[in-house]
């Protein structure tokens, strides 16, 4: 039954991956939403049901901050069902709910087997899948990067896999970065190109500055948004209105998802509107604590905007908006509690990571992972999609128990049975 279940797994990670980027193809999987929210359901409904046969030990890690969020996130999604209404806000219980509760996957992705399995068959498939499907990519920069996000990981593991697959994920890391730049895909160039950097940091340790430089930037990584989210609201200092601070020409090409190419600035201030709709609404509405749930968005006046130039006939003077920002998202749907919650999954499976792992490459991936958490503060929204599942893994590599008590040759042999010798 766990062969078979695994087995599945490996097709559920696939299939995912090539759905995960439908919003910039030019053909789609999906003929109808009908479809596409059934697809959904039968994924999560799949990956909820693996915990049954996959999960590890309900241990105290798991049993702290990740038992209260995942608890939050079952309890906001309840709640949703409730009080949905219309097939408006249904859809997006049935997109976002599914997308949250998807964190279940951080309690059995762990389990040596099934990690070892997903990733021998996922590294071997996926970017030959992501080649085929290259030519119907609109927006290619942004495509490529949200097909092959598991490179993020191998990337973190760089040292000890073996050359010849050592060479691929090179080659296809470098056609990335050159690909994401050229289209100004600013998200994917900064998290492959951290990724990278700490990977090929280990080549370079030396263990006692090395161990504190890691603490040191674990504590930078997971506090510098909160400072500078306080800066902000204060108006002491904008982090995102850089052009104020800033002088000279950073204006570059970028493609839309509709393959159409526009001038765009490194350092535009794309941030301020969305985190003051998102605080006016939630103050406005009265859900500063729990939320809105997944049947809303916050109150958008961009969005109406957005819509009147698109064609659309809008009747009010706001509409509900779904942010690409990971942070706002989190606080709409579930409010001061919810972001208190995440914060505090990071903190955990940072710490234990870093400061209770008998390997150097679970504290690069804890060290990543705190990353995750600061960059969540600008972009990384939420889908059912394998860029979602792969901050899963993430987070499962840090709670696990398992991974962190192999040492740094134990581990180079594991990781050795994944890859191409």
């Amino acid at each position: 039954m766990k062969k078979i279940f695994s087995n599945l797994l490996v097709f559920i990670f696939l299939f995912i991956t090539v759905l995960s980027v439908e919003t910039w193809s030019t053909i789609s999987l999906a003929s109808s939403k009908t479809f596409s929210l059934i697809r959904t359901f039968v994924f999560i409904f799949s990956l909820v049901w693996m915990y049954r046969f996959f999960k590890t030990p309900l241990d105290k890690n798991k049993k702290g901050a990740a038992y209260f969020f995942l608890g939050l996130i079952i309890i906001t999604g309840i709640r949703s069902i409730i009080i949905a209404s219309g097939k408006e806000q249904w859809s997006l219980v049935l997109i976002y709910f599914p997308a949250m509760l998807s964190f279940i996957t951080i309690y059995y992705v762990d389990n040596v087997y099934l990690f070892k399995k997903l990733n021998y068959f996922w590294f071997r498939i996926a970017p030959l899948l992501c080649l085929l499907w290259y030519p119907f990519m609109s927006s290619k920069g942004e495509a490529i990067g949200y097909f092959l996000p598991l490179f993020l990981i191998y990337l973190l593991f760089i040292k000890i896999i073996p050359n010849k697959s050592k060479v691929i994920i090179g080659i296809v890391t470098f056609i990335i970065l050159f690909i994401c730049l050229k289209e100004g895909a600013r998200s994917h160039v900064l998290k492959f190109g951290i990724a990278l950097l700490l990977g090929l940091s280990l080549y370079l340790k030396s263990v006692w500055f090395y161990i504190k430089a890691i603490k040191i930037g674990r504590n930078i990584l997971l506090f510098t948004p909160i400072v500078f989210f306080l800066l902000g609201i204060t108006n002491n200092f904008n982090v995102f209105k850089m052009d104020e601070y800033l002088s000279g020409d950073f204006s570059y090409e970028s493609t839309n998802k509709d393959g159409v190419q526009r001038e765009a600035s490194l350092i535009a201030d794309t941030r301020t509107f969305i985190y003051e709709e998102a605080i006016l609404s939630a103050i406005k509405n009265k859900y500063v604590l729990f939320g809105r749930s997944f049947t809303r968005g916050y109150d958008s006046y961009w969005e109406v905007k957005r819509s009147e130039k698109a064609g659309a006939i809008i009747n009010t003077n706001t509409v509900d908006r779904i942010s690409e920002v990971a942070i706002v998202n989190i606080f709409t749907w579930m409010g001061l509690v919810g972001v208190l919650l995440y914060f505090f999954v990071f903190v955990k499976a940072t710490a234990l990571a870093i400061y209770r792992s008998n390997n150097s490459y679970i504290k690069i991936v804890g060290l990543f992972l705190a990353f995750r958490w600061m960059y969540g503060w600008v972009e990384d929204f939420q889908r059912l999609d394998i860029s979602t599942l792969t901050l899963w893994i993430l987070f499962a590599l840090c709670f696990s128990k398992t991974f962190r008590s192999l040492t740094n040759h134990q581990i180079e042999k594991y990781m050795r049975t994944i890859f191409i010798n």
